[in-house]
């Protein structure tokens, strides 16, 4: 994933721009990809 800080992160998740990923939104909901979105940024040190 590539994304400077949450909201970037979480449109990746959303829908993937580089056609690797399957979009998670809809099995997800909104509320898990901004949960998913604050994990993934914290796991590279949240800055």
């Amino acid at each position: 994933l590539y994304g400077s800080n949450e909201t970037a992160i979480a449109a990746q998740i959303r829908a993937p721009k580089h056609g690797v990923m399957p979009a998670w939104l809809e099995r997800l909901g909104e509320t898990k990809v901004k949960e998913l979105a604050v994990y993934i940024h914290s796991l590279g040190g949240g800055e």
